[in-house]
């Protein structure tokens, strides 16, 4: 099992690079790849695209000889979401049977919300297809997905995530009951500032 943070994009509507941009006493990179690493699923992956050099240069810094975290780079950001979801994908290809991705612009999910999909999903029988929270009746981020998608995963083009994937598998997904945290990511200066 592994945690796949997707922090690639091009943050078209924040204008500038929106992961590096301060929140409490760190950045939203920062606090997405500290609660993927505090969930403790055995490996982080996190994937890189839009000013790439300077958030390696940040994890880098943040988290110095860390073995269970990788960076890898997706040449193909600009093309959208199924583009990082594959080159994470490819990182954990052979590694993990499952993936837990997790959004680089959601600040107020914890690794404790992380690791509540990994118990719920190891503590189902049969195993699901798909562990991902709820609140008030919505779906939201992270998002457990069992390797039997994966190839319907690697099939996703264009600026998509796995809803499309998690949607047409609804039967086969268990929901956490969660907070609105799992709601919350940031798209826009008002989003940062609101949530500040």
């Amino acid at each position: 099992m592994c945690a796949v943070v997707l922090a690639a994009g091009s943050s078209k509507r924040m204008v500038r690079p929106k992961l590096l941009l301060p929140y409490g006493d760190s950045t939203l990179l920062q606090r997405a790849v500290g609660a993927a690493l505090e969930a403790g699923l055995g490996r982080t992956i996190v994937v890189l695209g839009h000013a790439a050099s300077q958030a390696r240069h940040l994890i880098m810094r943040s988290w110095p000889g860390r073995d269970d975290l990788e960076i890898v780079f997706n040449p193909d950001y600009h093309s959208g979401m199924s583009t990082s979801l594959r080159a994470g994908l490819a990182a954990a290809a052979g590694r993990a049977k499952v993936v837990v991705f997790c959004l680089g612009d959601q600040p107020l999910v914890t690794g404790a919300i992380i690791r509540r999909l990994a118990e719920a999903y190891l503590g189902t029988t049969p195993l699901p297809l798909i562990v991902a929270p709820r609140c008030a009746g919505q779906r939201g981020n992270p998002v457990l997905i069992d390797e039997r998608l994966f190839p319907e995963l690697l099939k996703l083009t264009g600026d998509v995530g796995a809803r499309e994937v998690v949607e047409a598998h609804l039967g086969e997904a268990v929901l956490v009951d969660s907070g609105p945290e799992v709601l919350v990511d940031m798209d826009t200066p008002e989003d940062l500032a609101q949530l500040r």
